[in-house]
């Protein structure tokens, strides 16, 4: 069954970790989710960030790229969560927009993790 046409529960708003571990507990979710499986295997801990996480990357910017001594990608970015069974929800780092694309387009991939 296709993954782009359904609901897979990931629709914490605040917290990509929780989205990370529902999509985890799905058969063969390495290969139907390749942005989760791309910040799994950066190491324990890393998970694809919420909406709201990308929301909050966006107002800290300028911290951010002063701390990395780099610029972060100014762009539209995969959030974890789903916004229905056909989007999630994109984030444009630059602007803090928020949009719904299609589980079949191609972004950005920002990874995170606690500490």
């Amino acid at each position: 069954r296709s993954e782009l046409g359904r609901l897979i529960g990931a629709s914490s708003e605040d917290d990509g970790e929780k989205n990370m571990a529902v999509v985890m507990q799905i058969v063969d979710w390495q290969n139907k989710y390749p942005a989760f499986k791309w910040c799994a295997e950066i190491g324990e801990g890393w998970y694809l960030p919420s909406k709201r996480e990308l929301q909050t990357i966006y107002k800290h910017r300028k911290v951010i790229n002063l701390t990395l001594s780099t610029d972060l990608v100014k762009s539209w970015h995969w959030s974890s969560t789903e916004r229905d069974k056909s989007r999630p929800w994109y984030v444009n780092i630059s602007i803090g927009d928020t949009s719904g694309g299609s589980k079949s387009d191609e972004y950005y991939i920002r990874a995170v993790s606690r500490f």
